[in-house]
């Protein structure tokens, strides 16, 4: 038996309102169900979960398919409604490993406010 290999994406949100992990699920399928053919979608969405949000941040990391990669990148090219109200996710990075993409988050967040400091 083979192993199932995942990809771990970050992503990035701009919303004025907090984000329910569950919302962005709802927007993500409906969206997938538009736009994907059903053997993509049946690569796609069966296995997909939101598996971090900080709210806070607006960021999240979505955990899917190695196979269905391609077709998360075409999801969050398009536009998502969430709530009745229109997003746009962006993916910042894919890994391989959630500590890695966490602590990605994390570095990230960090230079973000040596930035800001700068300035």
């Amino acid at each position: 038996m083979v192993r199932e290999k995942f990809r771990y994406i970050v992503f990035t949100t701009k919303y004025n309102k907090e984000l329910v992990p569950a919302d962005i699920y709802k927007g993500i399928a409906n969206s997938a169900n538009e736009i994907l053919s059903d053997w993509d979608y049946a690569m796609t969405m069966p296995k997909l979960k939101i598996v971090e949000y900080y709210s806070h941040l607006g960021m999240g990391i979505v955990k899917v398919f190695l196979s269905g990669v391609e077709s998360i990148h075409k999801i969050f090219s398009q536009v998502i409604e969430v709530n009745g109200l229109i997003t746009q996710l962006h993916i910042v990075k894919v890994s391989g490993i959630i500590k890695k993409a966490k602590k990605w988050i994390i570095n990230n967040q960090k230079t973000e406010e040596r930035r800001e400091m700068r300035i």
